[in-house]
């Protein structure tokens, strides 16, 4: 996971033990709601990635900032348009999910579904997402 603000660009890595795509997507679609403060933790398999979006003053713009769990290093933090952080993280997940994703990189994945194919129409078919 790439994320961008102005020149600075942080890496999440996604762990192949755990199936980050339903909670990301749960993410995306709360902050698209507005329903906010939000977090979530990514477990990078040693490390643990926080990415938190904050409310602001203005209530179309959120501070979005990612530290690292246990020693509360700041990894990436700027102030951006919510409806637009929304609809980049939705597009990206769709250009992942349908053009790239390959399920035997995250070993829950073959225990949750059998068929990538099924997986990826489970996770298509969430409201946000097919919306």
């Amino acid at each position: 996971l790439h994320l961008t603000l102005d020149d600075e660009t942080t890496t999440i890595d996604l762990s192949d033990a755990y199936d980050p795509f339903p909670e990301l997507i749960a993410w995306g679609h709360e902050i698209d709601e507005g329903d906010l403060p939000i977090e979530m933790e990514i477990d990078e398999e040693g490390t643990e990635a926080v990415l938190t979006v904050l409310c602001t003053d203005d209530p179309k713009r959120v501070l979005l900032r990612v530290t690292r769990k246990y020693d509360a290093t700041l990894v990436l933090e700027g102030i951006v348009s919510r409806v637009a952080l929304a609809a980049e993280m939705k597009q990206e997940l769709l250009r992942f999910i349908t053009q790239e994703f390959e399920s035997e990189h995250w070993d829950s994945c073959s225990d949750v579904e059998s068929d990538e194919d099924q997986y990826i129409q489970r996770l298509l078919k969430h409201p946000w997402l097919a919306g």
